[in-house]
């Protein structure tokens, strides 16, 4: 391969990687306006909501935070398989250090740990609104 086709991949594949972190960074965007959404409503009407409309709603909530739960981590693996390509294409690009696993575990965690608490400051709302 020459240094010049060496360069254009190089490039390339740095751009489809930003691209993928891009998109990552839309979709964190959408879940943080999810849970805020979610937390506004069970602080506003949480206490007047019928135990079905929190069902619906709580329901609608975890489907749609889920799925972008999902398709974050999922951009995130297909930013690490392309750095994992150019790393074996052209080595001196990255060092070798593409070790995403335990900051993806933990992200993983971390929306998961969001979606959870979202739900129980629903349910406190709404406890201490039966008092």
């Amino acid at each position: 391969m020459t240094e010049f086709e060496l360069y254009d991949v190089t490039n390339s594949s740095l751009e489809v990687a930003a691209t993928f972190m891009g998109n990552y960074a839309t979709h964190v965007s959408i879940y943080l306006t999810l849970i805020f959404g979610y937390c506004v409503a069970a602080y506003t009407a949480g206490k007047e909501l019928t135990k079905f409309q929190v069902g619906i709603v709580s329901i609608m909530f975890i489907v749609a935070a889920e799925m972008q739960a999902m398709t974050m981590t999922l951009w995130v693996q297909s930013a690490r398989d392309v750095l994992i390509e150019l790393a074996k294409i052209n080595p001196e690009v990255i060092d070798g250090k593409v070790d995403f696993e335990v900051r993806q575990i933990l992200g993983i965690a971390l929306w998961q740990a969001g979606i959870l608490c979202c739900l129980a400051f629903m349910w406190s709302v709404r406890r201490s609104g039966a008092k």
